[in-house]
């Protein structure tokens, strides 16, 4: 592949065409939503279910499926893909 097509091809590409940004509009519930904004802002799952009024292993089930839905592997990628679709 030549350097600069390579380039080109990906200067071209936008964030809805990134795997994990576009999985962020996966069918989410407004709970799983709401958790993966606290997980935006750096909260703990304890931190979080304190704040929800649930359990910690609550939250890890919701996350669990939020991961899954979004098609990421941790709460990092999760926070990133959340955060680049509000700000896109």
């Amino acid at each position: 592949m030549d350097r600069v097509t390579g380039g080109a091809v990906l200067a071209r590409r936008s964030a809805r065409d990134d795997p994990v940004t576009r999985s962020v509009k996966a069918d989410l519930s407004p709970r799983q939503r709401e958790i993966v904004e606290c997980v935006s802002r750096g909260m703990s799952n304890s931190e979080i279910a304190e704040e929800m009024g649930i359990a910690p292993s609550t939250v890890k089930s919701h996350l669990a499926s939020v991961y899954t839905k979004m098609g990421v592997s941790n709460r990092t990628q999760a926070a990133v893909a959340y955060s680049l679709e509000r700000t896109s």
